[in-house]
């Protein structure tokens, strides 16, 4: 009677719930797959750019100048960034499968927002805006250092892309 075709309908839409379910698993497990292998990928060439960074650093062939060893810094600076950038691509899987473990200590906020707008001054070297940190030099904060690196970095970014002077 009305009971069968009822039962029938949920039995059909139980599989193609089932279906659609293993198929986004098997897409999660893809993709993760894909970024584990992307950030290999990456890793490999940054890891020779810090390694070829830290002996110039050395000074195993002379020595530097001040502007050289600056500039090493930055590049240096920089690079361990994207390292963070890069093992960020694979904290977000684990974030979404509620996994991520953040890493709190305390930290010197003043520290990471002076590297951040150091980093910062060399992308708008050529434009007239002025990029300064104020503020208390003995702030802390009890934080997950790379992830507070990577907010200030979001907000300085943002930033300077919607400061044309000043």
């Amino acid at each position: 009677t009305g009971r069968a075709p009822v039962a029938a309908r949920m039995e059909t839409a139980e599989r193609g719930y089932r279906k659609d379910l293993n198929a986004a698993a098997q897409i999660d497990t893809e993709r993760s797959q894909f970024l584990a292998g992307l950030s290999h990928e990456l890793r490999t060439p940054l890891n020779a750019i810090l390694g070829f960074t830290h002996l110039l650093e050395s000074e195993g062939d002379g020595p530097l100048s001040d502007d050289a060893r600056e500039a090493l810094a930055m590049i240096s600076t920089s690079g361990e960034h994207l390292k963070s950038l890069i093992d960020d691509i694979l904290d977000l899987s684990a974030a979404e499968t509620g996994q991520l473990l953040l890493t709190r200590s305390l930290v010197d906020v003043y520290a990471v927002a002076d590297e951040v707008v150091r980093e910062a001054r060399a992308t708008v070297a050529q434009r007239p805006v002025r990029v300064t940190v104020e503020g208390a030099r003995n702030a802390v904060a009890w934080a997950d250092v790379r992830r507070l690196r990577q907010v200030l970095t979001n907000l300085v970014s943002n930033a300077l892309k919607a400061t044309a002077e000043g």
